[in-house]
């Protein structure tokens, strides 16, 4: 919990919010958490999607567990390097809506079946925890009064699509020293300043493997 060293380059210090990437799905995984531990949403059930709601859809019996751990694997590729034109690119860049273009991915083969790396899980996670309120105004304050003040993440946001839901899968911004608060969270097992932010099996839940 003490701060042993730090070094920044010209232009950066202990306040500049850096861009986090894909450290984002674990604060999006954070959001859940806290969700759960408010008995707001339990993780067992199927994911909300608007997309997936028809009784033939297999989709609509994948739960937010299963995209949590990221074994509801899709037909899409992950590819960052390998094609500018890849269907991750297509979501995080090009779409207004990124959950809604994330939801029209079909399976590919059955859940927890298999796993595969694919930031459409904490896109469309980003928009389940947008589905538990009944309000934006409720939802934009969410993560900053329930996570960011509660560590003392001053310097730390979340970047939204046109569509007002926060990006899931990358985009969020933060200090070093605000990433090293995040870290510890989990380090002390979900609690901070003696509250139990997230469950108390939640640290290891999200560190066990899931393949």
């Amino acid at each position: 919990g003490q701060l042993i060293a730090e070094r920044y380059a010209d232009g950066f210090d202990k306040n500049t919010p850096l861009r986090g990437m894909s450290m984002t799905k674990s604060v999006t995984s954070a959001q859940i958490g806290i969700l759960v531990q408010q008995g707001k949403l339990d993780i067992s059930q199927p994911a909300n999607i608007k997309a997936w709601q028809h009784i033939d859809d297999p989709r609509s019996k994948i739960t937010v567990d299963e995209m949590l751990r990221m074994v509801s694997v899709f037909d899409y590729s992950e590819g960052y390097e390998d094609s500018p034109l890849s269907d991750v690119n297509s979501v995080l860049f090009e779409s207004p809506d990124m959950a809604a273009a994330a939801s029209q991915f079909k399976l590919k083969g059955k859940p927890d079946e298999d796993w595969a790396y694919q930031t459409l899980n904490p896109v469309l996670l980003a928009k389940v925890i947008r589905n538990t309120f009944d309000d934006d105004e409720k939802y934009y304050r969410f993560a900053r009064e329930q996570l960011f003040n509660k560590l003392g993440m001053y310097h730390s946001y979340l970047q939204a699509d046109a569509s007002g839901t926060f990006a899931g899968g990358a985009f969020m911004y933060a200090s070093a020293r605000d990433w090293v608060r995040f870290g510890l969270l989990y380090l002390n097992q979900g609690q901070f300043n003696g509250e139990q932010i997230l469950p108390p099996a939640w640290a290891d839940y999200t560190n066990t493997a899931s393949a």
